[in-house]
């Protein structure tokens, strides 16, 4: 369409087609007015500014598609697409508009989750091992001895059927014996011995 910018901005994960007119300073985004689309005040001023630093805030009717994105990515996009615009229609407002870094597409993206994480780089939490009394099963009950200390050596590499989650089963292992130890939000401990 004659005396009809067209430009593509880009922010976060969010994509806006952007086409800029002569007219009387409307913005649709999406067909819908834009204080009817955008309903924080803080996003709508993030796209406002390119129009506001030259002075083309009631020059041009611009007209937005876009997709993907929250609302501040979204805002972001918009506000790229219009700078591009903006540049096609009057390159002489490229130097002010780079100055204010508007030109340059943000590079930030969120991050992709990576295998044995919880997020990107969130880790899930580790239970502390930590060696407790162990009691052998053919001397009595408690307090009576023998014990000895048996350390910790990590995890089962099987769930026992008869205490699933939300147990904590851990391999603790003395000079003696060998035992498994499950753990739970309400117990204090039970343990099995191995051998």
């Amino acid at each position: 369409m004659e005396n009809t910018f067209y430009a593509t901005g880009r922010r976060k994960s969010a994509i806006a087609r952007t086409y800029l007119k002569p007219g009387s300073g409307q913005i649709t985004v999406n067909d819908r007015p834009i204080d009817d689309y955008f309903q924080v005040e803080t996003a709508k001023m993030d796209l406002y500014q390119p129009l506001v630093l030259t002075n083309t805030r009631d020059t041009y009717d611009i007209y937005v598609r876009v997709v993907g994105g929250g609302i501040s990515g979204q805002a972001g996009a918009i506000r790229h697409g219009i700078t591009r615009a903006l540049i096609l229609a009057n390159p002489e407002f490229r130097g002010p508009l780079k100055k204010a870094g508007f030109v340059k597409r943000d590079p930030r993206v969120k991050e992709r989750k990576k295998p044995g994480l919880k997020r990107a780089r969130a880790f899930p939490v580790l239970q502390t091992l930590e060696p407790f009394i162990l009691q052998h099963a053919d001397q009595g009950g408690w307090p009576h001895p023998p014990f000895c200390i048996a350390e910790p050596i990590g995890y089962p590499t099987f769930t026992p059927p008869l205490f699933p989650a939300p147990y904590l089963w851990t391999l603790h292992k003395s000079e003696s014996c060998l035992a498994l130890r499950v753990g739970h939000p309400a117990l204090s401990g039970f343990c099995n011995h191995l051998k």
